[in-house]
Protein backbone atom coordinates (compact mmCIF):
# COMPACT_ATOMS: atom_id res chain seq x y z
CA UNK A 1 0.00 0.00 0.00
CA UNK A 2 1.49 3.89 -1.31
CA UNK A 3 2.79 5.30 1.89
CA UNK A 4 0.83 8.18 0.91
CA UNK A 5 -2.68 6.39 1.44
CA UNK A 6 -4.55 7.68 4.24
CA UNK A 7 -5.86 4.72 6.54
CA UNK A 8 -8.70 4.65 8.92
CA UNK A 9 -10.53 2.36 10.39
CA UNK A 10 -13.85 1.99 8.70
CA UNK A 11 -15.36 -1.31 10.03
CA UNK A 12 -14.82 -4.59 12.66
CA UNK A 13 -15.66 -8.06 10.81
CA UNK A 14 -16.77 -10.28 13.80
CA UNK A 15 -16.59 -13.85 14.29
CA UNK A 16 -19.44 -15.78 15.80
CA UNK A 17 -18.77 -18.36 17.75
CA UNK A 18 -16.81 -17.84 21.15
CA UNK A 19 -16.56 -14.60 20.03
CA UNK A 20 -19.34 -12.76 19.37
CA UNK A 21 -21.68 -15.22 20.99
CA UNK A 22 -21.40 -17.98 23.76
CA UNK A 23 -21.86 -20.60 21.21
CA UNK A 24 -18.98 -22.82 21.76
CA UNK A 25 -19.76 -24.90 24.98
CA UNK A 26 -23.35 -25.30 23.09
CA UNK A 27 -21.26 -27.42 20.09
CA UNK A 28 -19.13 -29.27 22.34
CA UNK A 29 -22.36 -30.04 24.56
CA UNK A 30 -24.10 -31.81 20.65
CA UNK A 31 -20.59 -33.55 19.72
CA UNK A 32 -20.26 -34.91 23.43
CA UNK A 33 -23.76 -35.96 22.99
CA UNK A 34 -23.59 -37.29 19.17
CA UNK A 35 -20.58 -39.52 19.69
CA UNK A 36 -21.96 -41.20 23.48
CA UNK A 37 -23.98 -42.60 20.40
CA UNK A 38 -21.20 -44.36 18.60
CA UNK A 39 -20.07 -45.00 22.50
CA UNK A 40 -17.25 -42.61 21.95
CA UNK A 41 -16.59 -40.60 25.39
CA UNK A 42 -15.79 -36.83 23.46
CA UNK A 43 -12.90 -34.91 25.94
CA UNK A 44 -11.45 -31.60 26.13
CA UNK A 45 -8.84 -32.28 23.22
CA UNK A 46 -11.42 -33.48 20.91
CA UNK A 47 -13.33 -30.37 21.26
CA UNK A 48 -10.33 -28.24 21.25
CA UNK A 49 -9.62 -30.02 17.85
CA UNK A 50 -12.57 -29.01 16.36
CA UNK A 51 -13.05 -25.12 17.63
CA UNK A 52 -12.94 -22.53 14.97
CA UNK A 53 -14.31 -25.59 12.15
CA UNK A 54 -14.94 -25.49 9.14
CA UNK A 55 -17.56 -27.76 9.51
CA UNK A 56 -15.68 -29.90 6.59
CA UNK A 57 -12.57 -31.05 8.95
CA UNK A 58 -15.50 -31.16 11.62
CA UNK A 59 -17.30 -33.74 9.81
CA UNK A 60 -13.63 -36.03 9.24
CA UNK A 61 -12.88 -36.15 12.65
CA UNK A 62 -16.26 -36.92 14.21
CA UNK A 63 -16.65 -40.01 11.54
CA UNK A 64 -13.36 -40.94 12.30
CA UNK A 65 -13.69 -40.97 16.15
CA UNK A 66 -16.96 -42.97 15.66
CA UNK A 67 -15.67 -45.45 13.76
CA UNK A 68 -18.84 -45.86 11.84
CA UNK A 69 -19.77 -46.21 8.03
CA UNK A 70 -21.70 -43.06 7.80
CA UNK A 71 -20.46 -40.20 5.19
CA UNK A 72 -18.96 -37.50 7.09
CA UNK A 73 -21.40 -35.41 5.80
CA UNK A 74 -24.14 -37.12 7.82
CA UNK A 75 -21.89 -36.10 10.94
CA UNK A 76 -22.45 -32.50 10.00
CA UNK A 77 -25.87 -32.77 9.36
CA UNK A 78 -26.94 -34.27 12.13
CA UNK A 79 -24.60 -32.07 14.26
CA UNK A 80 -26.16 -29.30 12.89
CA UNK A 81 -29.81 -30.13 13.65
CA UNK A 82 -28.78 -30.54 17.46
CA UNK A 83 -27.54 -26.97 17.30
CA UNK A 84 -30.47 -25.48 15.96
CA UNK A 85 -32.68 -27.08 18.44
CA UNK A 86 -30.70 -25.43 21.19
CA UNK A 87 -30.28 -22.32 19.96
CA UNK A 88 -34.30 -21.94 19.72
CA UNK A 89 -33.23 -20.92 23.37
CA UNK A 90 -31.37 -18.22 22.43
CA UNK A 91 -27.40 -17.64 22.52
CA UNK A 92 -25.17 -15.24 25.43
CA UNK A 93 -23.51 -12.51 23.97
CA UNK A 94 -19.92 -12.60 25.03
CA UNK A 95 -18.82 -10.04 27.63
CA UNK A 96 -18.20 -6.42 26.14
CA UNK A 97 -19.37 -7.25 22.55
CA UNK A 98 -23.26 -4.96 23.09
CA UNK A 99 -20.92 -2.08 24.34
CA UNK A 100 -18.49 -2.18 21.64
CA UNK A 101 -20.93 -3.05 18.94
CA UNK A 102 -22.92 0.20 20.10
CA UNK A 103 -20.09 2.48 20.06
CA UNK A 104 -18.83 1.34 17.03
CA UNK A 105 -22.25 2.14 15.46
CA UNK A 106 -22.65 5.53 16.79
CA UNK A 107 -19.43 6.13 15.52
CA UNK A 108 -20.05 5.45 12.36
CA UNK A 109 -18.06 1.95 11.54
CA UNK A 110 -19.64 -0.40 9.42
CA UNK A 111 -19.90 -4.05 10.70
CA UNK A 112 -20.04 -7.50 9.41
CA UNK A 113 -20.19 -10.91 10.97
CA UNK A 114 -18.18 -13.59 9.22
CA UNK A 115 -18.65 -16.98 10.46
CA UNK A 116 -18.02 -20.68 9.41
CA UNK A 117 -20.94 -22.15 10.69
CA UNK A 118 -23.05 -23.22 8.33
CA UNK A 119 -25.80 -20.14 7.43
CA UNK A 120 -28.76 -21.88 9.05
CA UNK A 121 -26.86 -21.62 12.30
CA UNK A 122 -25.87 -18.37 11.54
CA UNK A 123 -29.49 -16.99 10.80
CA UNK A 124 -30.59 -18.75 14.32
CA UNK A 125 -28.00 -16.55 16.08
CA UNK A 126 -28.62 -13.15 14.37
CA UNK A 127 -32.78 -13.83 14.79
CA UNK A 128 -31.56 -13.85 18.41
CA UNK A 129 -29.39 -10.51 18.51
CA UNK A 130 -30.14 -7.06 20.13
CA UNK A 131 -28.26 -5.06 17.14
CA UNK A 132 -28.07 -6.05 13.34
CA UNK A 133 -25.26 -6.09 11.07
CA UNK A 134 -24.48 -4.50 7.64
CA UNK A 135 -24.96 -8.07 6.47
CA UNK A 136 -23.26 -11.79 7.38
CA UNK A 137 -21.35 -14.32 5.58
CA UNK A 138 -21.38 -18.21 6.56
CA UNK A 139 -19.43 -21.01 5.27
CA UNK A 140 -21.85 -21.45 2.89
CA UNK A 141 -21.20 -18.56 0.66
CA UNK A 142 -17.66 -18.80 -0.08
CA UNK A 143 -15.93 -21.60 -1.78
CA UNK A 144 -12.90 -21.78 0.93
CA UNK A 145 -13.93 -21.63 4.76
CA UNK A 146 -11.62 -20.23 7.91
CA UNK A 147 -8.75 -20.86 7.89
CA UNK A 148 -8.38 -19.52 4.45
CA UNK A 149 -8.91 -15.47 4.38
CA UNK A 150 -11.31 -16.32 1.62
CA UNK A 151 -14.34 -14.45 4.21
CA UNK A 152 -12.93 -11.61 5.21
CA UNK A 153 -11.57 -10.60 2.36
CA UNK A 154 -15.01 -10.73 0.51
CA UNK A 155 -16.24 -9.18 3.91
CA UNK A 156 -14.08 -6.17 2.80
CA UNK A 157 -14.94 -6.25 -0.69
CA UNK A 158 -18.36 -5.76 0.25
CA UNK A 159 -17.97 -3.20 2.68
CA UNK A 160 -15.86 -1.65 -0.24
CA UNK A 161 -13.50 -0.37 2.14
CA UNK A 162 -9.93 -2.30 2.02
CA UNK A 163 -8.78 -5.49 4.38
CA UNK A 164 -6.41 -2.40 6.40
CA UNK A 165 -9.20 0.02 7.14
CA UNK A 166 -10.97 -3.17 8.97
CA UNK A 167 -10.43 -5.10 12.42
CA UNK A 168 -10.96 -8.43 12.76
CA UNK A 169 -12.61 -9.97 15.96
CA UNK A 170 -12.51 -13.50 16.65
CA UNK A 171 -11.40 -15.94 19.21
CA UNK A 172 -9.67 -19.59 17.73
CA UNK A 173 -6.64 -20.77 16.14
CA UNK A 174 -8.21 -21.00 13.13
CA UNK A 175 -10.16 -17.88 12.92
CA UNK A 176 -7.48 -15.99 14.04
CA UNK A 177 -5.52 -17.15 11.15
CA UNK A 178 -7.96 -16.22 8.95
CA UNK A 179 -7.85 -12.37 9.90
CA UNK A 180 -3.89 -12.51 9.62
CA UNK A 181 -4.05 -13.74 6.54
CA UNK A 182 -6.31 -11.58 5.34
CA UNK A 183 -3.61 -8.22 6.01
CA UNK A 184 -6.35 -7.41 8.43
CA UNK A 185 -5.44 -6.41 12.38
CA UNK A 186 -6.71 -9.13 13.93
CA UNK A 187 -7.69 -8.69 18.14
CA UNK A 188 -7.85 -12.14 19.64
CA UNK A 189 -10.18 -12.38 22.16
CA UNK A 190 -7.72 -15.63 23.61
CA UNK A 191 -5.19 -15.79 26.34
CA UNK A 192 -3.16 -17.66 23.40
CA UNK A 193 0.00 -15.75 22.43
CA UNK A 194 0.49 -14.98 18.56
CA UNK A 195 3.70 -13.96 17.01
CA UNK A 196 2.50 -11.87 14.77
CA UNK A 197 2.87 -8.20 13.88
CA UNK A 198 -1.14 -7.88 13.26
CA UNK A 199 -2.00 -9.45 16.03
CA UNK A 200 -3.30 -7.91 19.67
CA UNK A 201 -4.73 -10.05 22.04
CA UNK A 202 -7.21 -9.32 25.07
CA UNK A 203 -8.99 -11.37 27.91
CA UNK A 204 -12.33 -10.05 26.74
CA UNK A 205 -14.10 -7.28 25.17
CA UNK A 206 -14.23 -5.47 28.03
CA UNK A 207 -10.81 -4.18 28.27
CA UNK A 208 -11.09 -2.34 24.75
CA UNK A 209 -13.20 0.41 24.62
CA UNK A 210 -13.56 1.82 20.90
CA UNK A 211 -11.18 4.52 22.09
CA UNK A 212 -8.63 2.30 22.51
CA UNK A 213 -9.21 0.15 19.61
CA UNK A 214 -8.79 2.91 17.08
CA UNK A 215 -5.92 4.28 18.67
CA UNK A 216 -4.24 0.28 18.40
CA UNK A 217 -5.56 0.39 14.69
CA UNK A 218 -3.61 3.98 14.03
CA UNK A 219 -0.45 2.74 15.53
CA UNK A 220 -0.86 -0.72 13.59
CA UNK A 221 -1.29 1.50 10.25
CA UNK A 222 1.76 3.21 11.10
CA UNK A 223 3.82 0.39 12.09
CA UNK A 224 2.92 -2.33 9.48
CA UNK A 225 0.53 -0.60 6.90
CA UNK A 226 2.70 2.28 5.93
CA UNK A 227 5.81 0.43 5.88
CA UNK A 228 4.70 -2.32 3.61
CA UNK A 229 5.89 -2.26 -0.33
CA UNK A 230 3.67 0.02 -2.18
Amino acid sequence: MPTNESVSLEALLWDMDGTLVDTEPLWVECEKELMAGFGYQWGEADALHCIGGPMERVELYLREKSGSNHEPSWFGHTLVEMMLNRLTQGAPLRPGVQELFADSREAGLKTALVSASRRSVVDAVLSSLPFEFDFSISASEVSRSKPDPESYLTASRRLATSISSCVVIEDSKVGISSGLASGAMVIGVTDEIFDHESFHGVSDLRSLPLADLRSRHSDWVDRVVRKAPA
